[in-house]
């Protein structure tokens, strides 16, 4: 899309949010964590860096809270919605993300990173682990039967580590919705009048 119709469409949702405003009516920005528009949807260099790998190891089809490129678009996303004057950004369905979460190499070593920060050596060897640093869950599912994400998702492990898998999932989904707020409103210019839900 060229830039001179870019910023005659941002003039005109600016001007509509400010005549919305000076009626008393609010405008929020709502983000369906796990429905994107379709330009990012279809956007490659987004999918690229935001998109799961599954289990299986190939790219999933709803972004990942684990993937940095998710948070860069959403983070992204709420400046545009405060510059262009929102009263409230809303985030919801984060708890959907976690049946999205990756078994990129980055999710990998964050989940060996928080088995080594939570739990003994001993704890660790427990769960069947020799060295947790090189520690591959995806590989561990594969050999204990499970071939694929869906599979995961719906026949889930009884193990205990498959728990501890699932509080370090949720544990990333709510550092990523604080990262997200954090950065939208310290990166705004300060001064703003937004809320975030």
């Amino acid at each position: 899309m060229n830039q001179v119709l870019l910023l005659v469409i941002y003039e005109v949702i600016k001007n509509s949010i400010e005549d919305w405003e000076a009626q008393g009516i609010a405008y929020g920005a709502y983000y369906a964590m796990q429905h994107l528009e379709t330009s990012a949807k279809d956007d490659p260099d987004l999918r690229a860096v935001a998109l799961p790998t599954t289990l299986e190891g190939s790219t999933g089809s709803n972004f990942s809270m684990a993937r940095q490129g998710y948070l860069d678009y959403m983070v992204d996303s709420g400046k545009l919605a405060i510059d262009l004057g929102t009263s409230y950004i809303f985030m919801d369905e984060a708890a959907g993300s976690i049946s999205a979460m990756s078994f990129d190499s980055t999710t990998i070593s964050g989940f060996n990173s928080y088995l080594s920060d939570n739990y003994s050596s001993v704890e660790i060897t427990s769960f069947g682990i020799s060295n947790v640093s090189n520690f591959d869950y995806a590989d561990h599912l594969r050999t204990n039967g499970w071939s694929g994400s869906s599979q995961v998702r719906d026949q889930p492990p009884t193990d205990s580590l498959h728990q501890y898998q699932l509080l370090q999932a949720q544990l990333a989904v709510s550092v990523f919705c604080e990262d997200t707020s954090t950065q939208v409103m310290s990166g705004s210019g300060g001064g703003i009048d937004c809320e975030l839900h």
